[in-house]
């Protein structure tokens, strides 16, 4: 009977559990057994067999493996698809539209002391109509989205383990077109905090 392959998942989850040569030859000597399961028992009984020998190892290989100086050094990026900064950029730009039509105009009116800035803003053709845009769940949920999307683009995280220490560091490239984003949102926030404070606030002082 030509040999079997041992399921490639459990294969694969007892590698990276145990990425030395003992786990090869752990992996060889399981490989021959699973063999022998196979010609005595049936394939769907000997991989039963195998994702239990697997599923049973595990505790005992992960206590290993955080007991091991350096057991993994890793790094964290964005998807694939927020890589491109300016792109990203631009599409978040889409999402604070809801905060700075509620920021912009309330700032102007109280610099100028009227409601000269809503007025101004009613009076432009694609944003009449605009009440489902100031809407909280959008306003904030727009600022949300824009802040991480431009976060993926520009933060690493890299984490280091060893046996006594655990290091995260988190690394910020300097893309202005990702950190514009965010800090503008963080400020439009902000103001949009104030000013909920001020107005539920304010009355009781």
């Amino acid at each position: 009977m030509r040999p079997v392959a041992p399921p490639q998942l459990a294969v694969k989850i007892l590698r990276a559990l145990l990425p030395t040569a003992a786990g090869e030859a752990l992996l060889g000597d399981l490989a021959e057994i699973y063999q022998g399961w196979v010609e005595e028992q049936g394939l769907g009984i000997a991989n039963r067999w195998y994702w239990f020998e697997i599923f049973s190892a595990a505790p005992a290989l992960v206590l290993h493996l955080l007991k091991t100086t350096n057991i993994w050094r890793q790094t964290v990026n964005g998807p694939s698809f927020v890589q491109s900064g300016r792109k990203t950029a631009l599409w978040s730009a889409l999402f604070l539209i809801p905060a700075v039509l509620l920021v912009i105009p309330g700032l102007m009116d109280s610099l100028l002391g009227s409601n000269g800035g809503y007025q101004f803003v009613a009076r432009i053709p694609f944003l009449q109509g605009r009440e489902l845009l100031d809407s909280p769940w959008i306003i904030i949920g727009g600022l949300t989205i824009a802040i991480a999307l431009n976060l993926l683009a520009i933060l690493n995280v890299k984490n280091e383990s060893s046996d006594t220490v655990w290091r995260v560091a988190v690394e910020i490239r300097k893309n202005a077109w990702n950190l514009i984003p965010v800090v503008f949102a963080a400020m439009l926030g902000t103001t949009i905090f104030l000013y909920l404070i001020g107005e539920n606030l304010g009355p009781l002082f």
